[in-house]
Formats: structure tokens, C-alpha cells, sequence
């Protein structure tokens, strides 16, 4: 992928362009997270005014949060995937796969983004896991999500109980 990181580090992106990024699993254009969801989260992943084009990955075509806070503003997703691999599964978010486990919550607000034409099997754009313990919240506000190539919900949970919140202005 694009950038990956984990154990602590936080990634702020302004201004970028992640175009053609693979990954085998985590985030074709970037993926952000802690090794194992149990401990305090001490990474954010903050994303503005940028563009992921034709990212593939299993999980996260655009970008992945694993258990790690943050945002996305006014940024755009297009022709992404997030492709089914026989051996490991996914398929998660062809924009973006937020995945919060353990012991701490997860939060991750997305504003003023436009995702379209995207793939992936649990969801086109956004899909949302959440463990038997975790509590995970999206909060969505002002963003355009349509037309995925396969015709999957634009958001959906991929497990677990997470709690979706419209802040209003989104058009699914």
C-alpha cells in the first residue's frame, strides 16, 4: 500500500494523492492500526483534502483503521476495491474498512467526502467491524456515497453491533 503503520504512530495527510497502491491485506492506499486492539489507543489517522483512485486491498480498498481513532474531510474515493481472497476472506469496504476490537473505543468521523464507483463485497464503500467487546462509532456527515460497481450497500457492518451515526446532509 500506500503508507502503513502501526504500535502508536500517528499519520495526519493533507493535500495527497494515493493512486494504484496494492496491499495483500490492510488498506491499498493506507492503513493504520494497533497490533492488537487490547491496549490504550495511541495512534489517529487524520485525512483531509485528498484523493485514493484504483487502491486494492481484502480490507480497505482506500484506507484501513484498525483500532485507531480519527477522520476523513473532504477528500474523494473512486474505483477502489476490496477484493475476496480464497485463503483470508475480506472483501471489507471498497473505500474504507474502519475495525475496532478490545477493550477500547474506536471512533473515526467522516465529513464532507464523495465516494463512488467503489467495490467490495460487505460494502461498496464503508464497512464497519466491531468485536464482542469493543464499541465502535462512525459518525457521517455531508458525504456523497454512490453507485459501487457491485451493486453492495454503499455502508454496512461487517460485524458486531457498531453504532452509525447521520450528523444530516449524507446522500447514500
Amino acid at each position: 500500500g500506500g503508507i502503513l503503520t502501526s504500535g502508536g504512530i500517528d499519520v495526519t495527510v493533507d493535500s495527497c494523492t494515493f493512486s494504484q497502491n496494492s496491499a495483500a491485506f490492510f488498506g491499498g492506499g493506507i492503513s493504520v492500526g494497533e497490533p492488537d486492539g487490547e491496549g490504550i489507543k495511541e495512534a489517529n489517522l487524520n485525512v483531509s483534502r485528498s484523493v485514493f483512485l484504483l487502491n486494492t486491498s481484502i480490507q480497505g480498498g482506500g484506507i484501513n483503521y484498525g483500532n485507531v481513532d480519527g477522520s476523513v474531510v473532504n477528500s474523494l474515493f473512486y474505483n477502489n476495491s476490496a477484493t475476496v481472497d480464497p485463503n483470508n476472506g475480506g472483501g471489507n469496504g471498497g473505500a474504507i474498512s474502519i475495525n475496532i476490537s478490545g477493550s477500547e473505543p474506536g471512533t473515526v468521523s467522516l465529513i464532507n467526502n464523495t465516494m463512488g464507483n467503489n467495490s467490495g463485497e460487505t460494502a461498496d464503500n464503508v464497512a464497519v467491524f466491531q468485536d464482542s467487546i469493543a464499541m465502535a462509532t462512525v459518525n457521517m456527515q455531508n458525504n456523497l456515497l454512490y453507485g459501487g460497481i457491485s451493486s453492495n450497500p454503499n455502508v454496512a457492518v461487517e460485524a458486531g453491533t457498531p453504532d452509525i451515526v447521520s450528523l444530516g446532509g449524507n446522500l447514500l
